[in-house]
């Protein structure tokens, strides 16, 4: 997985804080239960997902559907019921980008990060059909 240390002072970068409990942590990072989305205000589609536990590490993270508008993973009941999905609309999943040598990027479509805005719950799942997308899927900028 693809982390970078931070830390980020939201007051003074003018940064915008939501708080998730991603309670089976990460892959890699499954002690870390607390985490917290970090975007400005702005037409930057990019927001950071940071630990507010164990090391100061953050991912960079894209929303899904902007960029693979057919990019369909297939989850299971029991991994949306984590979630406690009561409205649709309170769903946004995004994929974590990696930065290549060169300056190009790329999203990882096999295991999308889910969060639900309403209830501060989020996850990242490994689809099940992960077998149709890459891991390494040419971001389209």
């Amino acid at each position: 997985m693809n982390a970078v240390h931070s830390e980020i002072e939201t007051e003074t970068k003018g940064l915008i804080k939501i708080d998730f409990r991603f309670p089976h942590g990460l892959p890699g990072f499954e002690d870390v239960k607390q985490f917290c989305l970090l975007h400005k205000d702005n037409d930057s589609p990019f927001v950071w997902l940071q630990m507010m536990e164990g090391p100061e590490l953050s991912f960079l993270l894209v929303p899904s559907i902007p960029y693979f508008p057919d990019y369909a993973p297939d989850l299971s009941r029991d991994d949306l019921d984590l979630l406690k999905i009561q409205n649709p609309e309170s769903l946004v999943m995004y994929n974590i980008v990696t930065i290549r040598d060169g300056g190009t990027a790329t999203a990882n479509l096999k295991g999308p990060v889910l969060c639900n805005k309403d209830a501060g719950i989020g996850a990242q799942f490994v689809a099940k059909n992960a077998s149709e997308f890459a891991v390494d899927q040419p971001l389209p900028l």
